[in-house]
């Protein structure tokens, strides 16, 4: 399975990271696992890390249709996404357009100490993290 989730508690964080080669269909299969941990409480927030070696194969028409799902995360929970390369930052950039339920709670940034920022968390609790590979 090229993606991880990971639900920490204590920081009130929904960490995902897609790795590897990641299609129509992997992706649709991301977003119902992360739809099976709905409903999510109002406060906890999402980081998702796209890894630097992901291979994005998707169709654009894919991700609005996945976009307009209704959402797990409430309308005040901030969604942080790490995408250091060009092609996920902008596949990104769909989505969330696309996304109507979105607002401004989505951030899209380039490494994980931006994400630290954001989310207000300490950049080595993130860099420690223990990935399933």
């Amino acid at each position: 399975m090229p993606f991880d989730i990971q639900i920490r508690k204590a920081d009130k964080l929904i960490l995902a990271r897609i790795w590897g080669r990641l299609d129509n269909e992997l992706f649709t299969n991301y977003i119902l696992a992360t739809e099976g941990y709905a409903p999510i409480p109002e406060d906890y927030r999402l980081l998702l890390v796209f890894d630097e070696e992901t291979r994005l194969e998707l169709d654009t028409s894919l991700i609005r249709e996945l976009a307009r799902r209704p959402p797990v995360f409430s309308a005040e929970s901030t969604r942080v996404v790490v995408a250091t390369e060009d092609l996920a930052f902008g596949l990104s950039r769909i989505y969330i357009a696309e996304s109507r339920f979105s607002g401004d709670l989505y951030v899209i940034v380039r490494t994980l100490e931006a994400a630290a920022d954001v989310l207000n968390i300490d950049v080595n609790a993130l860099d420690s993290l223990q990935w399933q590979v």
